[in-house]
């Protein structure tokens, strides 16, 4: 699962991940070398323009805020 990957720093956010499975398991366990092998392609998810377009509009709202809140301070 991408909780894995996530913890420890290798993607930001797991709920971009898109499993596929071709034809075989997606992880794959070795019992005499113990480790797993993930393949990881970069895909446009069709929401991610979305979402980041959400969170600069919301950093650019906080920033406006921040900086309203300082001039309130100075007088």
């Amino acid at each position: 699962n991408g909780d894995i990957i996530q913890a420890h720093g290798i993607i930001k956010d797991d709920m971009w991940i898109h499993w596929v499975d071709n034809g075989e398991h997606m992880i794959h366990y070795d019992k005499e070398n113990p480790r797993i092998e993930i393949t990881i392609f970069r895909y446009k998810h069709l929401y991610e323009d979305y979402t980041q377009e959400k969170d600069e509009k919301e950093a650019a709202k906080l920033e406006r805020k921040k900086i309203r809140e300082s001039k309130k301070t100075i007088l």
